[in-house]
């Protein structure tokens, strides 16, 4: 029983030493991203506003406001599809006008390609 108790005191200390290195400034275990940390840091801000009352900072206070109450699994579904709904338009946007542009370039180069072989055939006309 000793034993598995010092396994287990050294397991509680190797996950100590891990988070306390999950994102040292030097070599950390995971390093963060700046907008991972700045997610974080609002994330923080929120919870603080939430649960302790504490002010937040005004960039945080306007996404707090935009977020939605999610109160039950219907209204989650409900945000979630209006989340991947937006991501599906912003995604066709975006190839509408990848579409767009190549649609033009190769109308473009058709006209060039014309005016070429008409020069070509006037040129062997003579």
């Amino acid at each position: 029983m000793n034993n598995k108790t010092s396994i287990t005191d050294s397991n509680e200390a190797q996950i100590q030493e891990n988070i306390a290195n999950w994102q040292a400034p030097i070599n950390p275990l995971a390093p963060l991203t700046e907008d991972q940390l700045d997610l974080v840091y609002q994330l923080e801000d929120i919870i603080k506003a939430e649960y302790f009352g504490e002010e937040t900072t005004q960039d945080t206070a306007e996404k707090l406001e935009e977020l939605q109450l999610i109160d039950s699994n219907k209204a989650f579904i409900k945000w979630f599809i209006q989340v991947e709904n937006e991501v599906k338009n912003e995604n066709l946007g975006n190839f509408k006008d990848f579409t767009i542009s190549y649609t033009n370039k190769v109308k473009m180069l058709k006209n060039y390609l014309n005016i070429l072989v008409n020069q070509l055939n006037t040129y062997n006309h003579y």
